[in-house]
C-alpha cells in the first residue's frame, strides 16, 4: 500500500516514450488549455511547443489573431499560476495554416 503512485505521473512515463519530444508542461497545458483561454480561443488556438527560454508557441487562426494578442498578458498570468512557476515568460503566436 506504500507503493502507490500518481495517475498522471503513470501516464507520463507511458505517453513520453510515444511523445518524445514534448514535456510534462506541453501536457499539462492542453489538458487545461479550455480553462486557460476563453470557449472562442479553444476552439480556434492550440499550444504546440515549449521552448527552451520558456516560449510558449501558439498556433491561433488569422481571425482571431489580433484579439488573442490582447489577451496574451491575462493568459499568461494564469498559465504561471496553473503551473506555480514562471516556466513560461512569453507567448509567441502563429498563424494556423
Amino acid at each position: 500500500m506504500k507503493n502507490f503512485k500518481k495517475v498522471d505521473d503513470l501516464i507520463y512515463n507511458i505517453t513520453k516514450s510515444i511523445f518524445k519530444q514534448h514535456d510534462k508542461t506541453l501536457f499539462i497545458l492542453h489538458e487545461n488549455w479550455e480553462s486557460l483561454v476563453d470557449k472562442v480561443f479553444y476552439s480556434t488556438s492550440t499550444p504546440t511547443k515549449i521552448t527552451k527560454s520558456g516560449v510558449l508557441i501558439v498556433k491561433v487562426e488569422s481571425i482571431h489573431l489580433l484579439n488573442f494578442q490582447y489577451e496574451t498578458a491575462s493568459i499568461l498570468k494564469k498559465i504561471n499560476a496553473l503551473l506555480e512557476t514562471k516556466t513560461i515568460c512569453k507567448i509567441k503566436l502563429v498563424q494556423k495554416i
